[in-house]
């Protein structure tokens, strides 16, 4: 079975020489670059050791036995290959016309990518980042899922193309193999412990505001430390923190960043959570419905190559909006509530007004359920289901 990725049309728009796409193991890199690959391009993983070890200890080689257009899943295994690459599209540009789509690379650890690959493909590389599946994606697929039961789950698609799959063991063997050790370990990570119990941690307060020097003594690690851990895992497309809204036209607004896991199933098992319905009557449901709110809208964002900036707005007066999401001169305002016929409508404050002056905003409150109607003068709700469409729909030119 297939579920339809937003990143689909983007990849078959036409591209420089190189399409590298980057985002989580399991996300689905490799299906989507077999769909809109076809037959037409050969096929290497170096995730197998033979093939790594001669990519990168005779890249022409490797290239002469596996001839372009070609597919390598987790390239940056093998990083002398790129500059062989370089000098591949380089000789083709030289001899005529545009080559085309030359080669299509996948890599999951971006801390690889970003030491062995930028540098040696600028000006012939296409970036593309692939997030697990999201919200809007399985709501456009033949599959019934609840809300509930995809916030538990995250978007890893194994769990929805085989559905005999236990979340729980899923997530358990993709924290233990794949955060721990491929994304830690790769990134010279020494104390494990002390890594496994942050990461338990930061679940816990996914969706708020974050105090790393609190989080610090928590742990019993360093500040510091915690800041390149967090780093690490942004890097790695795992989690992210959000920054406040600020201008030179407001002094008083917060500093401190929000931190948010963006699979809210990684969230939920890393707090423990054995069941999608006794999660939604516990204290962290809250927090897990806004992380799956932002993660909502950085798929919609990167699955669309679109280039929105979002933040969130919060004074030392209390005042707050969960998340603002701006394009050029257009901005939507977003409010995030766990609630399907009790959404409240929000209106735009003074000095909010003041800051975005100059563009056209529009004010949203994203819904567990629901049907996306007016509640307010200016303010729709908008189930969260429908949020890829509502953002396209009022930040397009």
């Amino acid at each position: 079975m297939w579920i339809k990725r937003d990143l689909q049309h983007v990849l078959g728009a036409p591209s420089l020489p190189v399409q590298i796409l980057t985002g989580p193991r399991q996300g689905g890199k490799s299906a989507l670059f077999h769909l809109i690959g076809g037959s037409g391009f050969n096929e290497v993983s170096l995730d197998d050791l033979q093939a790594r070890r001669l990519a990168d200890s005779d890249p022409a080689l490797f290239l002469a036995q596996n001839p372009c257009p070609l597919f390598v899943d987790e390239a940056p295994y093998a990083p002398n290959l790129f500059p062989q690459i370089k000098l591949r599209v380089d000789q083709v540009r030289r001899a005529g016309p545009p080559p085309g789509i030359m080669f299509r690379l996948t890599g999951s650890n971006q801390v690889l990518i970003d030491r062995r690959v930028k540098e040696s493909l600028a000006g012939r590389a296409n970036y593309f980042r692939l997030h697990p599946l999201s919200v809007h994606e399985i709501f456009e697929s033949e599959l019934k899922v609840e809300i509930s039961d995809f916030i538990f789950k995250g978007g890893w698609p194994e769990l929805y193309v085989n559905p005999g799959v236990s979340a729980i063991s899923y997530l358990n063997d993709y924290i233990q193999t794949y955060v721990e050790k491929d994304v830690a370990l790769l990134a010279g990570v020494e104390k494990l412990g002390a890594f496994q119990t942050v990461l338990g941690f930061l679940a816990a307060r996914t969706g708020q505001l974050l105090n790393f020097n609190s989080l610090a003594n928590d742990a019993g690690v360093s500040a510091v430390t915690i800041k390149e851990w967090i780093l690490l895992l942004e890097r790695a497309g795992l989690c992210g923190l959000l920054r406040p809204f600020s201008t030179n036209l407001n002094k008083r607004l917060i500093k401190t960043p929000k931190f948010y896991f963006l699979d809210t199933g990684l969230a939920s098992r890393l707090q423990g959570h054995q069941a999608a319905q006794a999660m939604m009557k516990s204290p962290q449901i809250g927090p897990l419905f806004e992380t799956l709110v932002l993660s909502e809208i950085i798929k919609t964002r990167d699955h669309g190559a679109r280039s929105w900036q979002v933040f969130f707005w919060r004074t030392k007066e209390m005042e707050e909006y969960d998340f603002l999401v701006i394009s050029g001169d257009k901005a939507v305002v977003l409010d995030a509530q766990l609630a399907i016929q009790s959404a409240q409508p929000i209106q735009a404050s003074p000095s909010l007004s003041k800051a975005l002056a100059g563009k056209r905003v529009v004010l949203g409150a994203v819904t567990y359920g629901g049907k996306k109607a007016l509640i307010g003068a200016n303010c729709l709700q908008i189930p969260v289901h429908d949020l890829a469409d509502f953002l396209i729909e009022s930040l397009s030119d």
